[in-house]
């Protein structure tokens, strides 16, 4: 799974939760709960900066 995905699954995730807690509390506090996703770093996918050709191959024949 791509890091960006798990990053929006913990979003979407987390704003269900806050709007189950506000609709059982019938209260706003819940809302601090949308904090908790921001202070998980965005992650960076690792596979963007390869090259296309990276293979233990093509640097022998470069």
């Amino acid at each position: 799974m791509k890091s960006t995905t798990t990053y929006a699954v913990i979003w979407i995730s987390t704003a269900l939760a806050a709007s189950v807690g506000i609709i059982v509390t019938k209260s706003a506090l819940p809302l601090w709960a949308l904090f908790i996703p921001m202070i998980i770093p965005f992650p960076k996918d690792k596979n963007k900066y390869k090259p296309a050709h990276s293979s233990k191959h093509y640097d022998e024949f470069t």
